[in-house]
């Protein structure tokens, strides 16, 4: 039984991974005007919800299957989230 939960763990990790996860796309193409905190998670609602994915702010196609990496690209999003807060604000006066 734990062996089938196992593989079962394995095969969905795996579709994941190959299928892309949104945050690290979206991040990659990140400039001035796109979105950044939890830029995966918000690419991946908009794709499940099925509205329009607005071009300026994210420069990324969804990835095939958002649903399966809506809970990779939210923890991704929480351990970069320090990192995307801070981006592009300027501290200097």
């Amino acid at each position: 039984m734990k062996r089938r939960r196992l593989n079962r763990s394995a095969l969905l990790l795996s579709i994941a991974l190959q299928a892309g996860c949104a945050t690290v796309a979206t991040i990659q193409s990140v400039d001035d005007r796109s979105a950044r905190m939890f830029s995966g998670t918000r690419l991946d609602f908009l794709a499940i919800a099925g509205l329009p994915i607005p071009p300026r702010s994210f420069r990324v196609d969804p990835p095939p299957y958002p649903w399966l990496d809506l809970p990779f690209s939210f923890a991704l999003d929480i351990l970069v989230l320090p990192l995307t807060f801070g981006f592009g604000v300027n501290i200097s006066r």
